[in-house]
């Protein structure tokens, strides 16, 4: 008996690595997004004009950390555990005027909300 439970319960549990098969970089001066069904997504450097973390109460079954980049012509978004997500966040760091205590204050967050860490001026 437990042992259907058990199966049971672990169709129900997403792949805990889901994430890592997303891939955020930093390529041809563009952030871009490959999903994990190989779709991509960019907004070019030039056209970043905000970033903002979107936390939800998701957890700990699905994604509740999303990266969301607006440019003037696009947006893209990835989870915070995306692979090349510590990389981007080193990028995203160096742009005049980006908060980092919010990016503290927005992982800290466990229900639904938005957090803007850099605008352009």
């Amino acid at each position: 008996m437990f042992t259907r439970l058990k199966k049971y319960f672990a169709r129900l549990r997403p792949d805990p690595l889901w994430e890592r098969h997303i891939v955020v970089e930093d390529r041809d001066d563009a952030i871009v997004v490959t999903d994990q069904d190989g779709v991509e997504t960019s907004v070019p450097w030039a056209e970043l004009v905000r970033v903002e973390i979107h936390t939800t109460n998701a957890g700990p079954f699905g994604a509740d950390v999303w990266w969301v980049l607006i440019g003037t012509s696009g947006t893209c978004k990835y989870p915070s555990a995306a692979t090349g997500g510590a990389e981007m966040l080193k990028h995203l760091q160096t742009l005049e005027g980006f908060d980092d205590m919010l990016v503290v204050l927005a992982m800290g967050n466990v229900g639904n909300g938005c957090v803007v860490c850099w605008e352009r001026a």
